[in-house]
């Protein structure tokens, strides 16, 4: 039988995982604590398959310590169980090992449809999770190419620009601005300038559009 480690600052949450898992006999909870430092300070005596992870402990900022956790524990997989929906969290712990993300309240057969996923998968991430993940990789990728333009912008320029990153034509921009396609030109033609470019073609040239 496949173990469950919890680390969870909320009793009742923490209690009722283990009931849940102790009734139901699919998984066995062979480690629960509110402390992070119990983790590392106590022995154990199973190696975890699963470790159900608060990001907010009383006494340590997970996020800061899950490469730590994935050192310690390099076969167990880490799954993230949280009330906060910052999109810099879920990027954070997803790039440090987290193989699952659930946010709370959940319902407990939920919680176990995601272990067995990842039992067989590796890794789980719900649609809305992942919807979350794309608009965050999207914003820094958007974010990686104006700093690589390396030109002062305008707000509108700047909007202008990381529309022509996604391969938008004038009217396309125009018409998501709500500008009149000759103001959208003009902001292109400025935007050209600053980068050194002549025209549309050398800008995707510069930026592999």
């Amino acid at each position: 039988m496949k173990s469950i480690a919890i680390l969870e600052d909320n009793d009742a949450l923490r209690d009722s995982i283990v009931a849940y898992f102790d009734l139901s006999g699919s998984y066995k909870v062979t480690f629960s604590s509110a402390i992070f430092g119990d983790l590392v300070t106590k022995r154990l005596e199973i190696v975890p398959d699963y470790l159900l992870l608060d990001l907010h402990l009383f006494d340590s900022n997970i996020v800061d310590r899950i490469l730590h956790i994935k050192k310690l524990l390099p076969d167990t997989s880490i799954i993230i169980i949280t009330g906060d929906k910052d999109k810099s969290m879920l990027l954070q712990s997803l790039q440090k090992g987290a193989s699952a993300f659930l946010y709370k309240p959940f319902k407990m057969d939920e919680l176990e449809h995601i272990l067995d996923h990842i039992g067989i998968h590796g890794s789980y991430l719900a649609p809305d999770v992942v919807t979350r993940f794309l608009h965050l990789v999207n914003d820094s990728f958007e974010e990686m190419y104006s700093e690589k333009s390396g030109a002062k912008l305008t707000g509108a320029e700047r909007e202008v620009f990381n529309l022509l990153l996604k391969d938008l034509s004038s009217a396309e921009i125009a018409n998501k601005m709500f500008l009149p396609q000759y103001k959208v030109i003009r902001h292109m033609k400025c935007i050209y300038i600053k980068n050194n470019v002549k025209n549309l073609q050398e800008f995707k040239a510069k930026f592999g559009i």
